[in-house]
């Protein structure tokens, strides 16, 4: 069916929409399209104190991580991947909102849980000087504990892999995104539902390489990033275990007043 008014889609639409034609490619890269860039405006530093820290506070979430005009390189993976009209990307804009709901659903059920573990763990045995088992209740300020940390994570530093995972691994719009959040999502969720440790960092770099790779050429992902990215993920649980190990030897080791 087409789009003629930006009319709402029905949930009864459900069914029918596996039995319509694909919808046109964008060829231009037209400002109707929605795909026009406009230069940032160059804004003055603060001056005054409470200007900087104000700046200081919020500079995680002002930004800009979508633009990729200044390199050409990612500005031509762009254009290798294929785009569809701005109808059709405002029509899964909503949807995108309920998929990135998910996945912080899904985030909390694996990744919050995976840090809060050893804490509730510990605290356990500091509590009650018994040995913690897999029926031993977590309780709720910790939780709290973890959901906040993992927000304040996401204002302040969250920028440096949105700016690598949004448009600079290949051509983001809400269509992809929410694909890349619904499989990157059902992957978290069942990994936890039969108790198996994931990173959802892992799953959704391997959701926007594959939704990259339904453009049909294989210059539409940034291959050279998503290999930095397998290393990455090499290199730090050996580097963590170190740190770790000596972090613990020290402690232990420590001389104590008792």
């Amino acid at each position: 069916r087409k789009i003629l008014n930006k009319e709402d889609l029905r949930f009864y639409h459900i069914f029918v929409i596996p039995f319509l034609s694909e919808r046109p490619k964008v060829a231009d890269k037209s400002e109707e399209a929605g795909q026009a860039q406009e230069e940032s405006k160059v804004k003055e530093p603060p001056t005054t104190i409470l200007g900087k820290a104000y700046a200081a506070v919020t500079h995680g979430f002002t930004i800009d991580v979508t633009s990729v005009e200044h390199d050409p390189r990612l500005q031509a993976m762009h254009d290798d991947a294929i785009q569809y009209d701005a109808n059709t990307e405002y029509m899964y804009s909503f949807l995108q909102v309920v998929t990135a709901s998910m996945a912080s659903f899904a985030h909390g059920s694996n990744d919050v849980a995976n840090a809060i573990g050893p804490l509730s763990a510990v605290y356990y045995i500091w509590h009650t000087g018994k040995l913690p088992d897999s029926k031993t209740p977590v309780p709720l300020w910790i939780l709290a504990v973890g959901g906040a940390a993992i927000d304040i994570g996401l204002l302040t530093y969250g920028y440096n892999i949105m700016k690598s995972l949004g448009n600079h691994i290949t051509f983001h719009s809400p269509s992809r995104g929410f694909s890349m959040e619904l499989g990157a999502s059902l992957t978290v969720l069942t990994a936890s539902k039969i108790n198996v440790p994931v990173s959802t960092t892992h799953c959704i770099t391997g959701a926007t390489a594959g939704v990259g790779l339904c453009s049909g050429k294989w210059n539409a992902v940034n291959w050279r990033l998503v290999a930095q990215c397998f290393f990455s993920w090499i290199v730090t649980v050996p580097f963590a275990a170190l740190v770790s190990g000596l972090v613990f030897a020290f402690a232990s080791r420590a001389p104590s007043l008792v």
